[in-house]
């Protein structure tokens, strides 16, 4: 029996979705992993360690797809035990780190999860000279995940930054909000 018109176009509706996701996902891996060679090459110029803050366990989908952010990192952090290289567990709100004490912060897909995303900025630019937020844009495949709390702009970066505006870069990627402070 052939398909109803209506039929056809949610078919073609889904698919033309699973195409999005698919691109969408594929430019998200290759961006991050951009980001990360840079924030890599930053922490090793300034001769301090690099930290993955919020870096997920082995099966986690990015680090099934990039396990560069877990091997290349300096320390990983996060509030639950993993079993990956370099491993203390703390919470974001309160990093067992000194002022300034890492060089780099890599915080990829945590701040749109939690419940007070200011306090979190704020405790990372405290153990850090330099700290690289990742974040979903608003219209990509992944904001729309129910666990996120939180649809970031670049406003939101500089309103909760101790920086001054000025020195806030925010890189509009495809589908990875990256704020350089």
């Amino acid at each position: 029996m052939p398909l109803s018109t209506k039929s056809k176009v949610k078919i073609g509706f889904f698919a033309a979705e699973a195409v999005w996701i698919g691109v969408s996902v594929s430019l998200e891996v290759k961006e991050r992993l951009t980001a990360f060679t840079e924030a890599r090459a930053l922490a090793d110029r300034l001769l301090k360690p690099l930290a993955n803050i919020g870096c997920g366990g082995p099966r986690n989908l990015a680090n099934i797809i990039t396990p560069r952010f877990l091997e290349e990192s300096d320390v990983n952090v996060d509030v639950v035990p993993r079993d990956v290289p370099n491993f203390k567990q703390a919470d974001i709100y309160h990093l067992p780190f000194t002022d300034k004490e890492i060089g780099v912060a890599w915080v990829s897909h945590i701040l749109e999860h939690l419940e007070d995303p200011d306090a979190a900025v704020k405790e990372v630019e405290r153990v850090s000279d330099f700290q690289f937020f990742l974040v979903p844009d608003w219209w990509s495949s992944s904001a729309a995940i129910p666990s996120h709390r939180w649809i970031f702009t670049s406003d939101d970066f500089t309103r909760i930054s101790n920086q001054p505006a000025s020195t806030l870069t925010l890189l509009a990627l495809f589908n990875v909000a990256v704020a350089i402070i």
